[in-house]
């Protein structure tokens, strides 16, 4: 099941951060003195020179550490996951659609798990610092529940942490992260997520459901993006 953008009620994650809220639907805008001190990389722009570089991660690689986190968020939930009251594995997309469907199908058969996805967006523009589309208002499903919010990055921690704050926000008991990549770059929001694939240095990469203008998303490994 996936919730889309349908309202166009804004809300405000944290107050205490809250500069200026854009008035267009579905846009929640924040600015902070730490987002000044550091955006994250520019997006490239998609040429007819931009090509896929060299492999950061395999697929081989990929496959053996999303069963390795399979395995740990199992063991981690299977004393207080039930048939009625299942961990929901909440998938942010578009970015997280391929990691979440491994990471679904290396769980055990027996884990009582439930799956739902959401529509968000942090770029403003070709950047993504400042803005979240589609951070709105969530279905009740979410209260006193335990959620685990997947993503495919983590890098200024900006829609991890205000996605977290709106579950929270909305009744979830318990609100966890696990992350395909982890950025190494200065952190802007509070946000450590309990499972990480992998640390990567600050660079612009695509594969395994990771795109640039809407392509390479297909590619089975994960790459550095090239200029030629």
């Amino acid at each position: 099941m996936c919730y889309t953008t349908r309202s166009s009620v804004v809300y405000a994650v944290s107050l205490n951060q809250l500069r200026h809220m854009s008035t267009e639907p579905g846009v929640a805008t924040t600015t902070t003195s730490a987002q000044n001190a550091y955006s994250a990389p520019r997006r490239p722009h998609m040429t007819s020179r931009t090509t896929p570089g060299r492999i950061l991660y395999s697929s081989e690689q990929i496959a053996a550490r999303v069963r390795e986190l399979a395995d740990a968020i199992h063991q981690s939930t299977e004393h207080v996951a039930t048939k009625a009251d299942p961990v929901i594995l909440l998938g942010l997309m578009n970015g997280a659609l391929v990691f979440l469907s491994d990471l679904l199908r290396a769980m055990p058969a027996t884990a009582h798990m439930e799956v739902h996805c959401q529509n968000l967006s942090s770029y403003k523009g070709t950047s993504s610092t400042g803005t979240i589309r589609g951070l709105e208002s969530l279905p009740d499903i979410f209260a006193g529940r335990h959620v685990i919010i997947v993503d495919d990055i983590l890098d200024t921690g900006f829609t991890l942490h205000n996605m977290r704050d709106r579950l929270l926000n909305v009744g979830a008991r318990q609100v966890d992260v696990c992350v395909l990549l982890d950025k190494k770059v200065p952190r802007t929001y509070d946000i450590a997520p309990q499972w990480v694939g992998f640390e990567i240095p600050n660079l612009f990469v695509i594969g395994y459901g990771l795109d640039l203008d809407g392509a390479f998303r297909s590619l089975p490994d994960i790459r550095v993006i090239e200029e030629n």
